[in-house]
């Protein structure tokens, strides 16, 4: 069975698109968790951990979805689509940078400060960044 371009591009489209909800989800989840330990002064535990770590790595599946969309994609769609894609890959820098940080904090606080200082702006750019005005669903 032969997959045409259009197809194929259509299918990355659909799941670019559907994986977006799980990354905003496991943004909210992960910046929640960072505030939220930080104002109370709580200690950094495992679900923090997991929390983040979930986050990057939805965001990790998500940007290499947008690259094989962007590497198959018209130039024309390159080009308009390049804000995005720098936005995008800033909230990946950011996110990493956060989880790497806080992981090697040596006090609890500064663990939680560290990714709420990450994370926090991470996901203000991707709430940023993402094309709204698309269908959420494809």
């Amino acid at each position: 069975m032969v997959l045409d371009v259009a197809t194929a591009i259509s299918s990355l489209l659909i799941l670019h698109s559907a994986w977006r909800w799980i990354v905003l989800v496991s943004a909210a989840t992960s910046v929640a968790r960072a505030l939220q330990g930080w104002a109370a002064g709580r200690q950094w535990t495992a679900g923090d951990r997991w929390s983040a770590l979930i986050f990057v790595g939805a965001l990790d599946i998500q940007l290499t979805l947008g690259l094989l969309l962007l590497s198959v994609a018209a130039a024309a769609t390159r080009v308009a689509f390049a804000p995005h894609v720098a936005a995008m890959i800033a909230v990946v820098v950011l996110a990493h940078a956060g989880k790497v940080l806080a992981s090697r904090a040596e006090r609890p606080q500064a663990q939680q400060r560290l990714s709420a200082l990450f994370s926090t702006p991470a996901f203000a750019l991707m709430l940023a960044a993402i094309p709204w005005g698309r269908p959420l669903l494809r």
